[in-house]
This record gives C-alpha cells, sequence and structure tokens, in this order.
C-alpha cells in the first residue's frame, strides 16, 4: 500500500461519504419537501457552493479526528487490530500530525469564508471547539468511562444540526414577513433535523460501547477506563440494551405519530420505517441479550452500521411522503 493510500485509508473515507451522504439527504430530501410544503415558493438561501463548503468543513474535521485517534491508539490498535495498523507502519507518526493540523486549518478557513458570506460569525467556534474537543478524545477522554463515548455521539449528532445551522437563519431573515406566524414553520424544521440527530446521538453511545466490548483485551492492557473494564461485560451489554430499547420505542413513536399507519396513504412511508429501522434496530436488541465473545461483539457493530444506513436510507421516503402531502 502506497503512503497516499494509507493517508486515505486513515481518514476512513467511507465514514467520511456517509457523513456527506447525511447532510445532502437532509437538505434535499427532508428539508427541501418541507420547504415547499409551505406553499409560500420558499428557497434555499445558503447557495449550493457554500453548502458544499460546509460539507467540506465537517469531513476535514472527521478525518482529522481519525487521524488524530490512530495516532494516539497505536499500541493498543497493535494489539486490537494489528492487520489494520497503519500509523507508525505505513504513514509515520510525522506525517499524520501534520495532516490532522492541516485538516482542522482548513476546515477553520472554510468556516470563516461561510461566516463571512453568511453573516453568521457564530459558525466560526464550531470547527474551534471540535477540533479542540477531538485533540483531547484520544489521550485523554476515550481512556475515561463513559465520557468518551458521550464525546462521540454529540459528534455525530452534530451532523443534523449543522445541516441547518447556516440555513435556516437565513430562511428565517428572507422570509419571515411573508408568514403570519412563522415560528411553527422554522420549528418543524427543526424538529426533523433534531429528530435524526436524537436517534444518531443514541445509535452511536451504544456502538461506541459494544466497540469498548471489541477492544477490552487491547484497553486493558492500555490502562484505559471504559465501561467493560470497569463494569464488566454484562453491565455493559445490560446498559448497551437500554440505549437500544429506548431508541426502538422512540423510533415507534415517531413513525406513529408522522405517518399514523391508520391513514391510508401513509401506511406504505410507515411500514418502510419499520422495515428500514425498526425491524434491524430490534434485532441489535436481541444480539445484545445473546453476545458473549468479540465476533458477536462485531456482529453487534456491524448490525448498528446497517441500522444507521437504514435511518439514512428513509429520508428518501420521509421525503416522497412530505412531498405527496403538500
Amino acid at each position: 500500500m502506497s503512503g497516499v493510500s494509507a493517508l486515505i485509508r486513515l481518514s476512513r473515507p467511507v465514514n467520511l461519504i456517509i457523513m456527506a451522504l447525511t447532510m445532502y439527504a437532509l437538505r434535499f430530501l427532508v428539508m427541501l419537501p418541507l420547504l415547499r410544503k409551505s406553499g409560500l415558493g420558499i428557497h434555499f438561501q445558503l447557495s449550493e457552493g457554500l453548502f458544499f463548503l460546509s460539507c467540506l468543513v465537517l469531513l476535514a474535521l472527521g478525518a482529522a479526528g481519525n487521524i488524530i485517534n490512530d495516532y494516539f491508539d497505536r499500541k493498543v490498535d497493535a494489539i486490537n487490530k494489528p492487520d489494520k495498523l497503519i500509523v507508525g507502519r505505513l504513514v509515520k507518526r510525522r506525517v499524520a500530525m501534520i495532516m490532522h493540523q492541516g485538516l482542522n486549518i482548513l476546515a477553520v478557513i472554510l468556516a470563516l469564508f461561510i461566516c463571512w458570506h453568511t453573516n453568521r460569525w457564530s459558525g466560526m467556534l464550531f470547527p474551534v471547539i471540535i477540533a479542540t474537543i477531538l485533540w483531547w478524545y484520544s489521550p485523554v477522554l476515550k481512556k475515561q468511562a463513559f465520557y468518551g463515548n458521550l464525546v462521540v455521539a454529540i459528534m455525530v449528532a452534530a451532523i443534523p444540526i449543522w445541516t441547518g445551522y447556516y440555513e435556516i437563519p437565513l430562511l428565517r431573515a428572507h422570509y419571515s414577513d411573508m408568514m403570519g406566524d412563522p415560528a411553527p414553520f422554522f420549528r418543524g424544521l427543526w424538529l426533523w433535523l433534531f429528530a435524526y440527530a436524537l436517534f444518531a446521538f443514541l445509535l452511536t453511545l451504544a456502538r461506541e460501547a459494544v466497540k469498548d466490548l471489541e477492544d477490552i483485551e487491547g484497553d486493558r492492557l492500555g490502562e484505559y477506563r471504559t465501561l467493560p473494564i470497569l463494569w464488566g461485560e454484562t453491565k455493559t451489554l445490560i446498559y448497551t440494551r437500554n440505549i437500544l430499547a429506548v431508541t426502538l420505542i422512540l423510533v415507534f413513536a415517531g413513525a406513529v405519530w408522522m405517518f399514523n399507519p391508520l391513514v391510508a396513504e401513509n401506511r406504505f412511508t410507515f411500514g418502510i420505517a419499520i422495515l428500514l429501522v425498526f425491524l434491524p434496530l430490534l434485532a441489535c436488541v436481541r444480539m445484545t441479550s445473546k453476545a458473549r465473545q468479540k465476533s458477536d461483539y462485531t456482529k453487534l457493530s456491524r448490525w448498528l452500521k446497517i441500522v444507521m444506513a437504514g435511518g439514512i436510507a428513509f429520508t428518501w421516503f420521509a421525503g416522497e411522503w412530505i412531498s405527496a402531502s403538500v
């Protein structure tokens, strides 16, 4: 593997692509149909170029976080997943650090450019805060029970929020005068984004606990204080099962609320929500009661990825339902 290929692999390109797809899915398959549903001729105010740059901000931060995580975890990764070790073997530590810093600087510059065009200067805080937290994540927070998992869950949940961070205030400033009471409309936009953020937060919180179960051997030698090391595997699985059970209940309740299956035109969308999200999530809950060894935890982690992918795929059908209800 060449040095360039190793650097690309180090950034976890698949995860970055999923992040970008999530933002674009929420913009065009959820937010856009909601704008059309208003019947007021509302259009996006953030240009596609600036939205693309906002995606790049997130991707640069994500890639930088992945690189610095592998930089600090190389000793533990040599035990947990020696075949995937990159820093210190395929990529020099100094090169990895330079890439990490360069990507963070790029994120800040891009955010500065977007803030300059939108006059929403609070957006500058986002890359600075995220970069700082991710710097402390691997050497400090990741070694602490729960806090490391919480940080990752918050970072993932920030993706839907970031999708509307610039757009919704611009829409409010441009179109509020056209509405008698603009609050319900913009509250509805944020509600959809926060619903996806909550879904991502809970699933990531559960998956991080499962990953801790996968890596318990190396983490113990690295003197980490993860949940499985402090609580034991059984209690950690119960904790994971409870999070997934809460997510399951929220998904079902949200689907019933948004897509009432008693109404004929909603049944298809409701059924898709059950098929893509609810049933795979239910399978994950059952897996937590049977998981006993590393291979079981790896399987559970993969199924949680499937649930996340199902949540993203569902945006297509949610958008179709919103458009059909105009």
